[in-house]
């Protein structure tokens, strides 16, 4: 029998609204932007997850996210419907927490493919992380206590959003509408992004977006879709064209 491509990390109430959810950690992904990484997915474990975006009930996994309905790059139908139907079927194991710090073998970890962490104990994170290195985002870093900056960047929307956490020590991933938003005193622009010079390959090369484990600038990347402006769409269009990858969605 072959060994199963993920376990259950936590089975519980939501700790933004108390609602049933699942954290899975699957441990093979094709994520060409973030690369083989460990992917931790949070969802409802008692609603599918289209019908959760749907609905409304995804505030158990979401919070109150800007970007659940502006601009949200998960495609729910994909891997998290994947990953909800294998969880229905049995397919991942629970794991003890004695098991987390040895999860990841030599892969590194991506903390909120789909969901953001702070929905569940933090201290599941830190075990998971325990040895080696990750990437994670939060939302909620104003709302709850269970934001830990040293795992996970406070995501914004807004330069006001990105100072308040700056004044908290907290490192920042920002979504802007064109370049020109940018604070290159505090933020660099993501390198793997074509607007930063697609300098890596993918997060799991680069690794910069790990909360204040490191010391360096915050991270900003220009949003898809209406996150964007006219001129930063019609910007990334040009870039793209000229390195032969117009097939990537702008």
């Amino acid at each position: 029998m072959s060994a199963p491509n993920g376990y259950i990390i936590y089975e519980g109430p939501s700790l933004l609204d108390g609602s049933p959810i699942v954290v899975i950690a699957t441990i093979s992904s094709v994520n060409q932007k973030t690369g083989d990484m460990v992917q931790v997915t949070i969802l409802r474990s008692d609603v599918p997850p289209l019908e959760a975006k749907k609905t409304g009930a995804d505030s158990a996994i979401c919070g109150d996210c800007f970007f659940k309905s502006n601009g949200c790059y998960v495609k729910v139908w994909q891997a998290p419907t994947a990953i909800y139907k294998a969880y229905k079927k049995g397919k991942y194991p629970k794991l003890k927490e004695s098991q987390l710090p040895k999860l990841a073998g030599l892969k590194n970890i991506r903390f909120g493919a789909y969901g953001d962490p702070s929905a569940y104990p933090a201290h599941l994170s830190k075990l998971l992380a325990e040895n080696c290195n990750y990437t994670g985002y939060s939302h909620q870093w104003e709302t709850v206590d269970t934001f830990s900056p040293e795992l996970f960047m406070a995501s914004c929307e807004s330069l006001e959003q990105a100072e308040r956490a700056w004044k908290k020590g907290f490192r920042t991933y920002r979504v802007l509408k064109d370049r020109g938003e940018l604070n290159p005193e505090k933020e660099i622009l993501c390198p793997e992004s074509i607007e930063g010079g697609a300098k890596v390959r993918n997060c799991d090369s680069c690794l910069l977006c790990s909360g204040t484990k490191l010391k360096g600038k915050s991270v900003a990347i220009v949003g898809i879709g209406n996150t964007a402006s006219d001129e930063a769409r019609a910007y990334r269009k040009k870039l793209k064209k000229e390195a032969g990858l117009l097939q990537i969605a702008v």
